[in-house]
């Protein structure tokens, strides 16, 4: 892909690496390494959910379920707090750039 010292990558070296990378299994070592949060299966993801509903359940039938600040909350998975780090980051990065072109300041 032009990494040998040719820096000249072409379009289609591009899409076709973006391709390949689309096509990777989601525990793959390079999605994992460019999104921690994308090693989590399915299977994961619903075996949280079942385990969420069950505390919530549980919680919903008993005298504590009146104050709803009380509510069981879900298990956070590996990798999910530095996603939403992450996005939360770039969120502002972009709404920076967009204050900018507009004449604002943030």
């Amino acid at each position: 892909m032009g990494l040998d010292g040719d820096l000249d990558i072409t379009t289609a070296e591009v899409r076709q690496a973006a391709a390949l990378a689309y096509q990777l299994p989601k525990d793959s070592r390079v999605k994992t390494a460019m999104a921690p949060e994308s090693a989590h299966g399915t299977e994961v993801l619903l075996l949280r959910e079942i385990e969420h509903n069950q505390r919530m359940w549980h919680w919903a039938n008993t005298k504590q379920a009146k104050n709803q600040e009380t509510a069981p909350e879900r298990l956070t998975l590996p990798g999910e707090d530095e996603a939403y780090e992450r996005a939360t980051e770039d969120a502002d990065e972009k709404a920076l750039v967009a204050a900018r072109k507009l004449g604002i300041e943030l």
